[in-house]
């Protein structure tokens, strides 16, 4: 019996000890719990994000980078990371800045306070608590070796300025950290013209005071060294001032001549080298003039503002207020009013086009200013054109104008719809309506009450007609409807294809529902959209639409290729 107790004991404790003696198998629990983070915060994006490279945060709130499939890249070990990678990512660790590759190699050290990174130059400029300042590129060297010192700035876009604490001069150095020049004076500022803005300390009265004065770019002075400010500088001119003297005014360049003056303000010389000024005790109390480069009041100090308009001479005159609005009115370089004071709305004409996205899949647009002012007649709220070297165009009299070119225009009035040139000759119309639309590079017509549309160039040549509106999904990519042979309770339905910049069609009218353009979508609903991995083969995506009650996703690609999704 004693025998059995014994061999079920040494039998019950065999598993004990295979269990000591067998090797540990290492995990990396660090790793571990950065994938399953990683894929957890990722998920509720779909298929888009959950298979592209991405920053991601741990559960301890620390960022690292990884890759499509969740592999760690750059480890969690960040307070700060930036949101999309690059060969340059500046970041903050245990409290310090400093920078690393894309693989995560470390190129600035992470002992600073601060960075200031300058990317068109591949510079950053590093700063700890106590004044010690590094440089280094992007690569990771040294450009301009630790240094105590009182300042260091990007003087121009190839030139670093450093001040030591003496204040007693800047030395200037190249992009590679070589000596340029030491200037003698306490700050250097560098103006858009290329001139030199300079400053020193010096003792005035009671305390230490500010003295500025201006440089070209060889040291030779423009402006003496005698200025509590400079407010400006344009061509032949700056404007000065000494509050310790009171003193002030216009200071001519060429001739190394103060003239001083007591206005509240004065504009830089405008493109026919006339200057705008203000008077008045206070900015409330202020009344705008116009003079000219020898003093001569154009127009005495009686407006709210007065604006340049055109190279033929002609200003803005902004006036009083209505009970709609500022008003406006015209003059001329010789002071006299060629339009009176009872206009509204005295503004340029811009255009917004998107020209592309950024990293972030966000739209780049650029304004286009066209030398065409719309303006209003605040008695009868009719609308009237100016052009810049034209001069006016139209009186106050017609409902809508709209610039197409910096020399067309389209004119409307009632019903009735004109394209003009700004010499007078009509090169369209007359139709019901003509407007530029939501397409590049051509206008659209509509003859009469009908669904006709017709495609013209523009200046006013015809190309064909159209059975529906052209819609802009994405660049060079449009829809278009017209009704087909199906019918429903109400009638036959339109049917929607897709077309290329020219109109061309890229694919049949194929579609009952309009597609829908993505641009005005965020990015979070993008993702909620495109919720399924991009099928291979296809382009960007342009546009997408729901069909049914069973929520079918169709997705169009910049070719006009589809892809459907049903909704799980």
């Amino acid at each position: 019996m004693r025998i059995l107790q014994f061999l079920l004991a040494l039998f019950t404790c065999l598993p004990l000890f295979a269990q000591v003696d067998a090797p540990m198998v290492q995990i990396n629990r660090e790793l571990e719990s950065a994938y399953r983070d990683s894929v957890a915060r990722h998920e509720d994006f779909g298929a888009i994000l959950h298979y592209q490279p991405h920053r991601c945060r741990s559960r301890y709130g620390r960022f690292g980078w990884v890759d499509k499939y969740h592999k760690v890249v750059i480890p969690f070990d960040y307070q700060e990371f930036p949101e999309y990678l690059s060969d340059f990512n500046p970041a903050k660790k245990e409290g310090k800045h400093g920078a690393v590759d894309a693989k995560g190699k470390t190129i600035v050290p992470f002992k600073y306070s601060s960075l200031s990174p300058y990317y068109a130059q591949r510079l950053v400029i590093c700063r700890d608590g106590s004044y010690q300042i590094t440089v280094f590129d992007f690569e990771g060297r040294v450009v301009i070796p630790e240094e105590k010192l009182y300042n260091i700035w990007l003087f121009n876009d190839s030139t670093l300025a450093v001040q030591d604490f003496s204040k007693k001069d800047v030395r200037t150095y190249d992009l590679r950290g070589r000596p340029i020049k030491t200037w003698a004076y306490s700050h250097i500022y560098h103006f858009s013209s290329g001139r030199i803005l300079t400053s020193r300390d010096t003792l005035m009265g009671l305390g230490t005071a500010t003295t500025h004065g201006m440089l070209d770019p060889g040291g030779k002075v423009l402006v003496p060294l005698e200025y509590t400010s400079i407010e400006w500088e344009k061509g032949d001119w700056a404007r000065v001032a000494n509050y310790k003297t009171k003193t002030g005014g216009l200071f001519q360049i060429s001739t190394q001549t103060l003239h001083p003056d007591k206005y509240y303000k004065v504009l830089p010389p405008d493109p026919l080298g006339n200057f705008t000024f203000w008077e008045g005790a206070s900015w409330e109390q202020t009344k705008a003039g116009l003079m000219d480069a020898h003093f001569k009041v154009i127009f005495p100090p009686a407006y709210n503002d007065i604006r340049f308009l055109d190279e033929k001479g002609h200003y803005a005159l902004h006036a009083g207020r209505n009970n709609r609005g500022y008003l406006r009115g015209v003059g001329n370089a010789r002071g006299e009013v060629v339009a009176d004071t009872t206009l509204l709305g005295f503004e340029p004409v811009i255009h917004e086009k998107k020209v592309g996205q950024n990293a972030r899949g966000q739209w780049i647009i650029v304004y286009d200013t066209l030398p065409f002012f719309v303006f209003e007649d605040a008695r009868s709220g009719q609308k009237g054109l100016w052009h810049r070297q034209a001069g006016q165009l139209r009186a106050a009299a017609f409902d809508r104008f709209e610039a197409v070119t910096d020399t067309t225009f389209i004119q409307e009035k009632g019903d009735t719809s004109f394209l003009f040139h700004i010499d007078g000759r009509p090169l369209a119309g007359p139709y019901y309506r003509i407007w530029r639309g939501r397409i590049d590079d051509y206008l659209l017509v509509r003859p009469n009450w009908n669904d006709e549309y017709i495609l013209l160039t523009q200046d006013g040549r015809f190309i064909r007609r159209l059975e529906g509106e052209p819609r802009r999904l994405a660049d060079g990519i449009y829809t278009m409807g017209r009704y087909g042979n199906k019918t429903s309770g109400y009638g036959k339905v339109k049917e929607y294809g897709f077309f290329d910049r020219a109109l061309n069609p890229i694919t049949g009218l194929v579609f009952d529902a309009e597609p829908k353009s993505m641009d005005g979508l965020n990015t979070q609903q993008k993702i909620r959209v495109l919720n399924r991995p991009h099928p291979t083969g296809y382009g960007r995506w342009v546009g997408y639409m729901r069909e049914g009650l069973d929520e079918t996703l169709i997705l169009i690609d910049d070719a006009g290729k589809t892809f459907e999704i049903r909704a799980e």
